[in-house]
């Protein structure tokens, strides 16, 4: 059986295609330690790069993700015009999927030191689940396109 990542990587790459928003998304597979995150999506307006993240804990722990992939998502974000570097995480036992832009979710942590989010925490945007695919709504790309 595959494990809850690659099961959350698998519903987010539907709930992508299900949105009937025009995108194109790219499953990054470089080999390596150095991979900066698990895949691009291009919007018609933004360039997103993502790191997916799944837990079926109360909250996830900020130094699960990479410093290669801190780092990456910052640089991108900061480099590129109209570019997010963006951190998915899935509370699985909640049915939702928080997103957080990078920058946010850093200084979020410098400023509360806290090194972890709960699924109540009030930064990000919220994904609600609904059957197979978390719904991925005009409304988030408004969200993003906001940031």
């Amino acid at each position: 059986m595959a494990n809850s990542g690659t099961l959350f990587e698998a519903t987010l790459a539907k709930s992508w295609v299900a949105s009937n928003i025009p995108l194109i998304r790219i499953k990054l597979t470089e080999t390596g330690e150095e991979r900066p995150c698990d895949e691009r999506v291009d919007l018609e307006n933004l360039r997103l790069f993502n790191e997916l993240k799944s837990t079926s804990n109360d909250s996830f722990s900020i130094r699960q993700i990479k410093p290669h992939q801190l780092k990456s998502l910052v640089h991108l974000n900061k480099k590129f015009k109209d570019t997010l570097g963006l951190v998915f995480i899935e509370f699985s036992k909640y049915n939702i999927v928080k997103v957080i832009d990078i920058i946010s979710l850093l200084t979020y942590s410098k400023n509360t030191g806290c090194m972890s989010i709960k699924s109540n925490t009030s930064i990000g945007y919220n994904l609600v689940r609904k059957g197979d695919i978390y719904l991925i709504t005009s409304d988030f790309i408004s969200y993003l396109e906001g940031l």
